[in-house]
């Protein structure tokens, strides 16, 4: 559905060089997917879960991620990466974990599923971004 940004990576590769082979921040591999960020949020934690809405390139469709993330090497994949083959397996791996739908679908999706089967589907912060979401969206 989308491609990874190549000048991105460029930066992404740089950066975890000059960290020693290290990257502890999501948002960069974000960058590197090739859509819009419309919303995004985090929970409040030293451990949780990001979520994001996406635009691809056309405006034609919506793409919804959520991940989870820790605090150490033990508990979060981008902090255990120890290659940056690893980091672009993770990169390829959240960017395929995008669920893509119209306009139309994704209001449904985000009005209908039911949430409180996921582990974050009462955290206050997932519940604000659910809000921001579906009014963004014109279900509000």
């Amino acid at each position: 559905m989308v491609e990874i940004k190549k000048e991105e990576l460029i930066d992404l590769k740089k950066i975890f060089e000059e960290q020693d082979d290290s990257l502890s921040d999501y948002k960069l591999l974000i960058k590197c997917i090739d859509a819009e960020v419309l919303i995004h949020a985090d929970e409040l934690n030293w451990q949780g879960d990001s979520w994001y809405l996406f635009k691809n390139n056309e405006g034609t469709m919506y793409g919804f991620l959520t991940f989870g993330w820790g605090s150490c090497s033990g508990c979060d994949a981008l902090l255990a990466c120890g290659s940056f083959d690893r980091v672009m397996t993770l990169l390829h791996t959240l960017k395929e974990s995008i669920i893509w739908k119209t306009k139309e679908d994704m209001l449904e999706y985000f009005k209908t599923k039911d949430w409180s089967l996921d582990h974050y589907g009462e955290v206050d912060e997932f519940k604000d971004f659910k809000y921001k979401v579906i009014t963004m969206l014109g279900g509000f």
